[in-house]
């Protein structure tokens, strides 16, 4: 048997006298892409933010690569191979494109590594390698979250978790940002954990598939089980068997 490459157990997280997450137990295996998918409020930013080290749990546990990460700093949980990209993107804005992704490379320590990845990126990404000397806050919305991607890559990580990808871009940008990850999961073998709202895409993309509501989790299966959308619906609203 595989053993994960990510994996939570139990774990709780609270704002104050707000619990955010209450008891999730997740698992990504190496080379797996799944998402979270769950209604605003259900705790999906949360999780990621304690798996990278921004959120502290009260209670339960992160394991990389087997390896106790839960009180891990930031910096050093990406060190360990873990790149997150943000809700909302977060890239500099008054940098250049190429000043972007430079940032992401200093994160390996291998200088001639980062200058090959920069290419094959820029290759991968051509409307990047078009703007690469424009300031990265004149991007359009899908430019800038290929360019965030394209930055989480540069750090050479082996998981990528990347908060909802789709917010605030065009249904045909959204469809062009999920190719390109499978893409990219295609040509480096990146694990990827992926937030959204919506199953439609993720039913497509996903290998497995977690519900998320209310902090904790209402529904994992393999995404070929999860086709007709009806399971989802279900635990995604809080329907009951009947739908009502």
């Amino acid at each position: 048997m595989t053993e994960p490459y990510l994996e939570v157990r139990d774990l709780f997280v609270s704002y104050g006298q707000i619990a955010a997450l209450r008891g999730v137990s997740l698992h990504v295996d190496p080379g797996e892409t799944v998402c979270v998918v769950g209604p605003n409020g259900a705790g999906k930013s949360t999780l990621m933010a304690a798996i990278a080290g921004g959120a502290r749990a009260q209670r339960g546990g992160v394991y990389l690569a087997g390896q106790d990460i839960s009180s891990g700093k930031p910096e050093d949980i990406a060190r360990r191979g873990l790149s997150l990209v943000p809700e909302g993107r977060q890239i500099f804005s008054t940098l250049t494109v190429a000043e972007n992704l430079k940032l992401g490379g200093f994160m390996q320590g291998n200088a001639g590594n980062a200058r090959w990845m920069m290419n094959d990126l820029m290759d991968l990404f051509p409307i990047l390698r078009q703007r690469a000397n424009y300031p990265a806050g004149r991007l359009s919305g899908g430019e800038q979250q290929m360019l965030a991607i394209a930055r989480a890559i540069m750090t050479d990580p082996q998981l990528i978790m990347i908060d909802e990808p789709s917010l605030g871009l065009a249904p045909k940008i959204v469809d062009q940002v999920y190719e390109i990850l499978a893409e990219i999961k295609a040509r480096r073998g990146v694990t990827l954990l992926i937030n959204e709202q919506s199953s439609a895409r993720v039913l497509k993309y996903a290998d497995r598939i977690y519900v998320l509501r209310g902090g904790q989790v209402q529904l994992c299966d393999r995404a070929e089980n999860l086709t007709d959308g009806e399971a989802i619906k279900r635990a995604y609203f809080g329907f009951d068997k009947e739908g009502v």
